[in-house]
């Protein structure tokens, strides 16, 4: 797909994204409480999509350095995939403006 976000960047979010959430997520969600009781949600974990696992906002403001688990190399591509999203989400609306007729501005 043509979204502007380049494979590299993309691959490294998936590749980093999966192994913090081997370390640290999967063991946190079974220790929780109500997953224990909730033998679907610790089924559900192995099967989870790495897109699935994302705690992380950008916009109004980040809260990447709030997150205290993040690895320094997570966190520095997570900040830049965050920023290409952006870019993203303002060119996709910049053509749907242009397709309703709106001035740009």
């Amino acid at each position: 797909m043509n979204h502007g976000i380049s494979h590299e960047l993309m691959d490294t979010v998936e590749k980093l994204t999966m192994e913090h959430y081997k370390m640290y997520m999967e063991e946190r969600l079974k220790e929780m409480v109500t997953s224990k009781s909730l033998k679907v949600v610790q089924s559900e974990i192995t099967d989870m999509d790495w897109e699935s696992t994302y705690f992380l906002r950008h916009l109004p403001e980040s809260n990447l350095y709030e997150i205290p688990d993040l690895e320094d190399d997570y966190r520095n591509v997570m900040k830049q995939f965050a920023v290409e999203l952006e870019k993203l989400a303002e060119k996709l609306l910049e053509i749907l403006c242009e397709n309703l007729g709106l001035e740009q501005g």
